[in-house]
């Protein structure tokens, strides 16, 4: 997935794809500098999980 990376003030972060977003729970904190940079992700399909959510 590519988009930019956009952090939230309670250390949370989400991919913006368009008009889509992909929201991350992470395990450690990401750099205050990487906030709204464009990044690409991949990971393994079995460290995966998604979950509904709407807007």
């Amino acid at each position: 997935m590519r988009g930019r990376l956009h952090l939230t003030v309670d250390g949370a972060a989400y991919l913006q794809m368009g008009h889509w977003s992909v929201l991350f729970d992470l395990a450690s904190p990401i750099p205050g500098s990487m906030d709204n940079s464009w990044v690409e992700i991949s990971v393994g399909s079995e460290s995966i999980a998604l979950h509904p959510y709407r807007t």
